[in-house]
């Protein structure tokens, strides 16, 4: 950091550093959406599987300050991901939030939302608000007067800008990357359904296309992960939740939610994963591959074409039990078939990895950046942009 940098709080930077709701409305069927961190993706929210709410409850929210304005940085604060989540809000959708998120709004007299944001994002930072500013043990989060009392350093505006400019254009082509692979999805799941031929086609169960690995998993205690060092993937139910030393896996499996808030979307099908390189994994997901013709791709487009809400069990948590998913029947393609479907779409899969590994990349190469013009070791003020 610049001796012309000056350093303040949080709270000085910001005109509102607030959270979202303290109680849960009851949730109806067509309403205002409201999201908490399992809506989180790297740059917005999924509405996909978002709480909606009834216009009283939201419109009682909305005064209350829970509800973003464009440009808000919002952050995870509260569960094993807290201070991961963080994005700057740009999204047309109003959701109210609930207060597992903490919502923070820039003076744009002395920063740039998007300064800020890239800040709070740095590994530096990030590194200091876990190892000086959480609390909680059965539930990790940083608590609002936490965030308020955080040291923040910025220069001038100008300079603001250009540091931004600079990681601005590594995301923009994360995004594109982000952008391709959902494409790449919804071509695959649109091949699997065009190609169904009831006479080459039958029912069958899933546990004879699927072989299971759930016996392998071994699951950490956030004591255990706190000790190790964050390099390989450490994946929950829906998403990488940790970093951690070691691995269990390598290569390319699906990974299908065996149990928590939500196992299946709004059409009823199953939550999954494609992995690759090498992982962790807890046992929250069931890990599979294809088996008798069937690769993991043809695995991946299958399972988005499949409502599973009949084996769902439980109320208070969702489960998908792997006997239910072993037994559970739908109409598939036979060996000879599988062979050709597989060929197909393994190139679409690979192209989707290989965009993976390019964000990981970028977000590297990004983060290496944020590091150094934080700390002044590369000057920005020469840099004509």
């Amino acid at each position: 950091m610049k001796s012309n940098w000056i350093t303040a709080t949080i709270d000085d930077v910001c005109t509102v550093v607030t959270d979202g709701a303290h109680n849960s409305p009851k949730s109806v069927e067509q309403g205002h959406y409201m999201a908490s961190v399992k809506d989180f993706t790297e740059f917005g929210f999924d509405f996909s599987n978002c709480k909606q709410i009834g216009e009283e409850d939201y419109e009682k929210l909305r005064n209350q300050g829970c509800v973003p304005e464009k440009n808000d940085i919002l952050v995870g604060k509260d569960g094993a991901r807290y201070f991961e989540d963080i994005i700057i809000y740009k999204q047309d959708e109003r959701p109210a939030l609930l207060s597992s998120i903490a919502i923070l709004r820039a003076d744009c007299r002395k920063i740039t939302p998007e300064f800020l944001y890239y800040t709070l994002k740095s590994p530096a930072v990030r590194k200091d608000v876990r190892d000086n500013y959480g609390s909680g043990s059965a539930i990790p989060r940083i608590v609002l007067k936490d965030f308020k009392r955080m040291p923040f350093s910025f220069p001038s505006i100008e300079e603001q800008r250009k540091i931004t400019n600079l990681c601005s254009a590594i995301d923009a082509k994360i995004q594109i990357n982000n952008a391709i692979n959902e494409n790449l999805v919804a071509q695959m799941q649109a091949i699997f359904i065009n190609e169904r031929d009831t006479s080459n086609w039958q029912k069958r169960k899933l546990g004879e296309i699927f072989i299971f690995y759930d016996n392998l998993r071994k699951p950490l205690s956030s004591m255990q992960r706190e000790k190790m060092a964050h390099i390989y993937p450490y994946y929950g139910a829906t998403t990488i939740v940790d970093y951690v030393e070691n691995y269990l896996f390598e290569g390319v499996y699906i990974l299908i939610s065996e149990d928590g808030a939500n196992v299946v979307d709004a059409a009823g099908r199953p939550l999954i994963q494609y992995t690759h390189g090498k992982f962790w994994v807890n046992n929250h997901a069931h890990i599979v591959k294809g088996n008798d013709g069937y690769s993991e791709a043809l695995v991946f487009a299958l399972l988005r074409t499949l409502n599973m809400q009949s084996i769902v069990t439980g109320a208070a948590q969702p489960k998908i039990n792997q006997a239910n998913l072993r037994n559970f029947e739908a109409l598939l393609p036979d060996k000879e078939c599988a062979v050709t479907l597989s060929r197909v779409l393994d190139p679409m899969l690979q192209r989707m990895i290989l965009n993976d590994q390019e964000n990981e990349r970028l977000s590297e190469m990004r983060n290496s950046l944020l590091t150094q013009l934080m700390s002044g070791e590369l000057d920005i003020s020469s840099i004509d942009i």
